[in-house]
């Protein structure tokens, strides 16, 4: 998933629905603001569970990619309880985070909160630093090594905090990378950001653990 929304550009969520031999990729465009941000990425999961064997998917088998705001998103779709909301468990199976934010706090005392307007009950129930995936899917969290000491420390922290909840995490630091060229590691099929998505693709499904209510 792209990145955009701090610039005020509407981000994308993407997921990887695993299948015997076809791995297929949904986009959904969005709004960011506090309010539907949440709510429009678990209609676009819940969409490519109820939809996904339609194009030889396993919905069961869903892999979230997201860079930047995109990582934001994801991460806190990994903290959803899918199980309240009717599904018989969680379908999301893993998750690739490319240069995340996962604590807003620093969002809503910058410029970049004219668009934002980001509160402090937003900031709490929107960063995923304090809210952790609700299963112990494999993650890949990943980050440029010429980004702001701001996104290498709270990529550093999130993985952190998600192994010591159960989570199996691969940290990669893209050498020489600034934010915007992070992305570029996904095409490229010798490096170790996109070995680590297809290895993460052919692990077992999630197991469950305590929710993280949204």
């Amino acid at each position: 998933g792209a990145g955009g929304a701090i610039s005020g550009h509407p981000p994308r969520a993407m997921a990887t629905v695993g299948a015997p031999a076809v791995h297929e990729v949904e986009i959904t465009e969005h709004r960011f603001t506090p309010v539907t941000l949440a709510v429009t990425a678990g209609t676009a999961v819940t969409w490519v569970v109820n939809y996904g064997r339609s194009f030889g998917g396993d919905p069961s088998r869903i892999y979230l990619i997201g860079r930047s705001a995109g990582a934001h998103l994801a991460a806190m779709m990994l903290a959803s309880d899918w199980q309240a909301s009717g599904m018989t468990a969680n379908p999301i199976a893993g998750a690739t985070l490319i240069s995340g934010i996962y604590e807003l706090e620093p969002i809503r005392l910058c410029f970049a909160n004219e668009w934002c307007r980001l509160d402090e009950a937003a900031v709490a129930r929107l960063s995923p630093l304090a809210h952790l995936p609700a299963t112990r899917m494999p993650l890949t969290v990943a980050w440029g090594g010429a980004e702001t000491d701001e996104f290498r420390r709270q990529s550093a922290d999130y993985a952190a905090e998600c192994r010591a909840n159960g989570n199996p995490v691969t940290e990669i630091e893209i050498p020489g990378a600034r934010h915007s060229g992070s992305r570029m590691e996904l095409t490229r099929r010798d490096r170790p950001l996109l070995q680590a998505v297809l290895a993460q693709i052919g692990t077992t499904p999630a197991q469950r653990v305590a929710p993280s209510s949204l």
